[in-house]
C-alpha cells in the first residue's frame, strides 16, 4: 500500500530540560495543557499547530508558519515541567511548557543546556533504543481483561472520549488487551483493504465511511487509526485528524514500550500484521525488502532506510495474532498454502 503521510513524533525536537529524555516530548505535544512560550513571551497556541506538528515531516516549517517565523531562525525548542515550570509560569496555568528561542532574540531567556538543529534530528528507528521499556505480560493483561471487564471498558471509553489521557501503562493494557476480547478478529483485521483502496482512488468520503466502520470493530488498530488521521487531514477536518493522530500516538507509545525490535528477545509486540507496517513503513518511512517468519511467532524484517543507503533488521512478535489464526490462514502465513 502507498505510504500516505508521516505522523512524526515530536522526538525530532531538542529537549533542553535535563530531567527529560527525547521520547518524552511526544506526551507534551499530545497534551491540551501545553503552554507555548516564544522568546520569553507566553503565546496562545494556534488551533492548527499541534496538527501540523503531528502530520508534517519537517515540524519547524509549520511551526514557523503558525508563529510567523522563518523556520531557519529557530535555534532551540525545550520542555520544562514540575517545579521548574511552576516557578516560572504558575502551577495552575499549565501542566508543561514548550519554550522556543529564535535567532536575534534579545528578550530575557533561559539558557538552554543543549541546542540541536532540526536537521540533526534522530530518526525513529534509532530512537527505539532510548524509549523506556515496560514488562508486557500477556498473562497479566489477559487476567485484567477477563476478570476486570468494567475496568478495561473504562480504559477504552477514556481512549475514545479523551485521547491523550491514558498513561503508557494503560495504553499497554488497552492495546494488547484487545486481543483477549471477543471483538478481536485477527483474520478479518489482517485483510482489511477497502478503506485503503478507496483512499488511493481519491474517494475520501467513501474511504472515511469504510474506515470508520472498521474502527468501530477494532478501535485500537494502528493501521486504521493512521489511515483515518490521514483521511480526515486530507478532507480538511483538522480537529478530527488531531483526534485520530493522538489515538495512534498513544498506542504507538505502547508498542515502543514493549521492546526495541533489535532481536527476537526484544521484538516489538503487535496484535496483528498490518500494525507492523504502520510502524516501520508509515511512521519510520522504511521499506521491507525481506521477511522471514521465525519460530512460528516472529517476523524478522529486513528494511531499507531509503536515502540513508543502508538496511536494518527489525523484529516483531506476532504471538497474539498467531494464537487466533485458523489452520488455513496459518498455512498462508507460513507460505505453505497459496492465497487468492
Amino acid at each position: 500500500m502507498k505510504r500516505f503521510f508521516s505522523i512524526v513524533l515530536p522526538v525530532v525536537f531538542c529537549i533542553t530540560a535535563s530531567s527529560h529524555t527525547q521520547t518524552d516530548l511526544r506526551t507534551y505535544i499530545q497534551s491540551q495543557d501545553t503552554l507555548w512560550v516564544l522568546n520569553g513571551k507566553v503565546l496562545k497556541e494556534p488551533k492548527d499547530l499541534t496538527i501540523d506538528l503531528i502530520n508534517c515531516a519537517e515540524p519547524y516549517k509549520p511551526l514557523g508558519k503558525a508563529l510567523g517565523i522563518d523556520p531557519a531562525d529557530f535555534t532551540s525548542l525545550s520542555v520544562i515541567t514540575g517545579e521548574k515550570a511552576e516557578q516560572r509560569y504558575g502551577a495552575k496555568r499549565t501542566a508543561q511548557v514548550v519554550e522556543i528561542t529564535t535567532k536575534g532574540n534579545t528578550s530575557r531567556q533561559t539558557t538552554p543546556e543543549k541546542a540541536t538543529p532540526a536537521k540533526q534530528k534522530k530518526d525513529h528507528f534509532e530512537d527505539l533504543a532510548s524509549t523506556p521499556k515496560l514488562n508486557v505480560s500477556y498473562e497479566e493483561i489477559e487476567d485484567f481483561v477477563k476478570n476486570h471487564t468494567a475496568d478495561y471498558q473504562d480504559l477504552l471509553n477514556r481512549f475514545l472520549q479523551k485521547p491523550g489521557s491514558l498513561t503508557v501503562e494503560e495504553c499497554v493494557k488497552l492495546y494488547y488487551g484487545f486481543a483477549f476480547t471477543k471483538s478481536f478478529d485477527v483474520e478479518h483485521l489482517s485483510f482489511v483493504t477497502e478503506p485503503f483502496t478507496l483512499f488511493n482512488q481519491g474517494k475520501k468520503q467513501e474511504a472515511y465511511d469504510a474506515c470508520m466502520k472498521e474502527l468501530q470493530k477494532a478501535p485500537v488498530s494502528l493501521s486504521l487509526l493512521y489511515l483515518m488521521a490521514r483521511i480526515t487531514f486530507e478532507m480538511g477536518k483538522k480537529e478530527d485528524s488531531k483526534y485520530y493522530s493522538i489515538r495512534f500516538l498513544q498506542l504507538y507509545s505502547a508498542v515502543l514500550a514493549s521492546g526495541n525490535g533489535f532481536s527476537k528477545e526484544t521484538a516489538l509486540k503487535v496484535i496483528c500484521i498490518p500494525d507492523e507496517y504502520a510502524i516501520f513503513r508509515d511512521m519510520m518511512g522504511m521499506k521491507c525488502i525481506k521477511l522471514d517468519f521465525v519460530d512460528k511467532r516472529y517476523d524478522r524484517m529486513t528494511l531499507d532506510r531509503g536515502n540513508k543507503g543502508e538496511s536494518v533488521i527489525l523484529w516483531f512478535d506476532t504471538y497474539l495474532g498467531q494464537r487466533n489464526l485458523s489452520p488455513v490462514f496459518e498455512g498462508i502465513r507460513k507460505g505453505t498454502t497459496s492465497s487468492r
